[in-house]
């Protein structure tokens, strides 16, 4: 992870995650930048780390259980992360396990989005695609199916 200068582009910090062999997937460890931490997934070792975004300092790091290939998303007191095995696990921002949900292993899956206190999700199997809406802890979860895949 580097962290550049937007003037200059020089680097002003960088960190090493995960060190081995680039997974035979597609990995594309997008951060997720809220109250100046910079949360990430790694496709590497399965785990979040929250690192300073000013020094670069290790804040925490956890392992969610397997891959993870998209963006975590953070909301109020949480983090969201998807794992390639078609978890959605949340986070404190302290980095405690909080809760996990298994959704089932889709490809192509895109989010967690947040919106309005609710996470979205899209994805899809081989012969149908989802949106899965979980809202707030206490409401109940809703999925939509399209038999014919998402565009």
């Amino acid at each position: 992870m580097y962290a550049l200068n937007p003037t200059t582009g020089a680097t002003v910090w960088s960190r090493t995650l995960a060190d081995g062999p680039a997974p035979q997937f597609k990995a594309t460890g997008t951060p997720t930048v809220n109250a100046g931490v910079v949360y990430t997934g790694n496709a590497l070792n399965g785990r979040v780390v929250a690192v300073s975004l000013q020094s670069g300092t290790l804040l925490w790091s956890i392992h969610v259980g397997a891959p993870v290939t998209r963006p975590p998303a953070v909301m109020d007191d949480r983090v969201e992360v998807l794992t390639k095995t078609g978890d959605l696990v949340t986070l404190s921002l302290q980095g405690k396990m909080l809760n996990r949900i298994h959704l089932g292993h889709w490809v192509n899956t895109y989010g967690p989005i947040i919106d309005g206190g609710s996470i979205a999700l899209t994805g899809n199997t081989a012969q149908t695609g989802y949106l899965a809406v979980i809202p707030r802890p206490g409401n109940r979860q809703r999925s939509i199916r399209h038999p014919g895949g998402i565009e």
